[in-house]
């Protein structure tokens, strides 16, 4: 009678067992077959496949340099003026500046770089940076190659008003569009963070 008992007992717990391991593999099933993802998306437009930058050595608006190398290990937030950062530029700059700050501790796992053309007028330039002292400022010629780097299809960078997303190991691997949430960029931006075993 005993054994009849403990037999009942052992058939239970490897059915429990059985359902606990089965239920999520059929939740999961279902999720699939319905598309559904829950709070998984990015905010931003992801860059399919993340593509590999021909960072060349640069020089900042100042001349100092800012070599290949500096594009590793860190995360990039970069944006992309045309002739000169006007008041739209000026505002993603602002953006991107407060999206920095709200990553708090992990501010220093992140850099903004923004790029302009050679033909940028200096005085503007360095009011920039005077208001946004640890902004890189990068122009000239090689920087002008660099921005067009960024282009996706049917939107030139220097014209697309938005914001791209560089990876620790140099790849461009998402953008945001003009009018962007800056919520939504430091959501994926902490997500990425916190999942990110470089940078």
């Amino acid at each position: 009678m005993a054994g009849t008992t403990q037999q009942r007992k052992g058939r239970r717990m490897l059915l429990i067992m059985l359902v606990l391991f089965l239920l999520p593999l059929l939740v999961v099933l279902i999720m699939v077959g319905l598309d559904y993802r829950p709070g998984g998306e990015s905010h931003g437009e992801l860059v399919k496949p993340p593509r590999a930058l021909l960072a060349p050595a640069l020089t900042d608006w100042q001349g100092r340099d800012f070599s290949a190398e500096q594009w590793k290990d860190k995360w990039h937030l970069v944006v992309i003026a045309n002739e000169t950062c006007d008041a739209d530029c000026q505002q993603r700059v602002y953006l991107v500046r407060q999206v920095h700050v709200m990553l708090n501790k992990e501010m220093s796992r992140a850099q903004r770089v923004l790029i302009v053309p050679d033909t940028a007028d200096r005085a503007a330039l360095e009011t920039l940076q005077q208001k946004y002292p640890d902004l890189v400022i990068l122009t000239g010629a090689d920087a002008a190659n660099l921005a067009q780097q960024f282009d996706l299809p049917d939107q030139p960078a220097a014209t697309a008003g938005r914001v791209y997303i560089v990876d620790p190991l140099g790849n461009l691997m998402m953008s945001y569009p003009a009018g962007f949430d800056p919520r939504g960029l430091q959501k994926d931006m902490t997500r990425l963070l916190n999942y990110s075993w470089v940078g």
